[in-house]
């Protein structure tokens, strides 16, 4: 039996994340990071609060990094910075002469590569403090694979949809415009017609994600081809992931991309021992990108959080170099009675400089 979190923590925004922003919460819409690089990257954060980590999260296929702002809102409430960058093809590279290092075409291992160079320039930006990533459907998966091959770049991540092995079953009209599409591959086809019934249960939530301006609804036979390789082979080096590497992984029960009864079969295969995997009643594909969030889901990514973030700063205390006690302080604690135990001004009247009032 794989282990469950339990929702202990109250989901602050238990009406799906779609409260107004707070007046500290602030969108960047093409950050520093993403000015050194030359690619689009989305920032959000609250300079109210001091910074305590720091979350990367990672679009699904045909998406934008933008779409994560209810979510990232959410985040920069609980002191994180977030950070959600476009794939190549998608988003901000759709635009003419949009300005970054690259053409807009897809190119899957190109994002994969600038999700190294975005981790490494955050982990130069905020040496200590976690980064934890946080992906979605392609992004899932894409997390996998940058933890099985650059594991020290982040301390954890959150993988919602996850595809390991393919659910999706071919209709008439799939492979009629498959077959019609195979002779010009390059050319996109509509896909909002195949894409909108399998995103989400919640024929409302397809609709907004499907209907979204950063939704692209166009891919070529080619590149979907593409990305259905790029998440096949994402999933091959998953035992490289460190043991100690905290994972949660969560799905919809309904899933129609995923086989989500097979990711208890990726879990075991893991490198990590850390990993945690919930499985959400009635509930399909897309759970992180809609404005509307379920409070369950969003209880159990903010439990994972709270402790991995705990855990990261119990790591930092003990890494650092302990100051030497007074002798008078180590034969204090090595009285028999407790300290829990001690009247609370026994360290207080020997000091005659200590008036009381």
């Amino acid at each position: 039996m794989l282990p469950v979190l339990p929702f202990s923590l109250s989901f602050s925004l238990s009406l799906g994340l779609a409260r107004p922003s707070i007046a500290g919460s602030v969108y960047t819409n093409q950050c520093d990071v993403g000015q050194r690089l030359m690619i689009p990257v989305h920032s959000w954060n609250n300079p109210d609060l001091p910074v305590k980590g720091v979350i990367v999260a990672l679009q699904g296929l045909i998406f934008s990094g933008k779409m994560f702002g209810n979510l990232a809102t959410h985040f920069t409430e609980k002191g994180y910075i977030v950070y959600a960058n476009d794939m190549r093809g998608f988003g901000d590279w759709r635009s003419e002469n949009h300005g970054f290092a690259g053409d807009s075409g897809v190119h899957f291992g190109q994002s994969k590569e600038d999700l190294t160079s975005i981790l490494k320039a955050l982990r130069k930006k905020y040496p200590d403090k976690p980064i934890f990533c946080v992906g979605e459907s392609f992004g899932a998966n894409m997390a996998i694979w940058e933890a099985s091959t650059e594991p020290s770049l982040m301390d954890g991540f959150i993988a919602s949809g996850a595809v390991f092995r393919t659910r999706v079953h071919p209709r008439p009209l799939w492979v009629k415009t498959f077959f019609q599409g195979i002779h010009n591959p390059d050319n996109n086809i509509d896909i909002k017609p195949y894409m909108q019934p399998i995103l989400s249960e919640d024929k409302n939530v397809a609709l907004e994600l499907m209907n979204n301006t950063e939704t692209s609804k166009e891919m070529s036979i080619t590149n979907l081809i593409k990305a259905a390789v790029t998440n096949k082979n994402s999933v091959k080096e998953i035992a490289n992931i460190p043991e100690s590497m905290p994972i949660l992984l969560i799905a919809g029960e309904k899933d129609r991309i995923q086989k989500t009864d097979t990711l208890e079969l990726m879990v075991p295969q893991m490198g990590s021992k850390q990993t945690s995997l919930m499985v959400f009643p009635g509930k399909g594909h897309m759970l992180l990108e809609c404005k509307n969030i379920d409070p369950e889901v969003g209880k159990a990514i903010d439990n994972w959080l709270d402790r991995e973030q705990e855990q990261f700063e119990l790591k930092t205390a003990a890494s650092k170099p302990s100051s030497t006690a007074s002798p008078g302080i180590e034969w204090a604690l090595s009285d028999s009675t407790p300290l829990h135990a001690m009247p609370a001004d026994a360290f207080s009247k020997s000091d005659d400089s200590v008036s009381s009032n």
